[in-house]
């Protein structure tokens, strides 16, 4: 942590159904409604003193889905200066989450998940 600047670090993980059925319908309510992992997740990413994140769970296209929606919120101003935000399972087929992030000053880091 001493690379970024940052003191604390939080885990937050995005809460998975039980099944692969209900995941996929949670992905697409996504689309239409913030969950509350997304809306506190937005809340942490717009503090002020907010601490490194790293975002993870165990359907990665629910904690992507997750991410797409707090970058489409319009939760306040993520700040370019505060420390880096690590998405578990974010990969190169998710590079417009990517792109996303970085037009909003967001430094967010995909770390590959097994």
């Amino acid at each position: 942590m001493k690379a970024t600047g940052a003191r604390n670090l939080l885990l937050v993980e995005v809460p998975a159904a039980g099944n692969p059925v209900a995941n996929r319908l949670a992905v697409l309510a996504l689309k239409v409604s913030p969950s509350m992992t997304a809306v506190t997740l937005a809340r942490l990413m717009s503090a002020a003193q907010r601490p490194m994140l790293v975002v993870y769970g165990a359907d990665t296209a629910l904690t992507v889905a997750t991410m797409e929606s707090v970058l489409d919120s319009d939760a306040g101003d993520f700040g370019a200066d505060r420390p880096p935000v690590c998405v578990a399972g974010l990969s190169a087929v998710h590079a417009l989450v990517v792109t996303k992030a970085r037009e909003l000053g967001i430094a967010l880091v995909p770390v590959p998940q097994p």
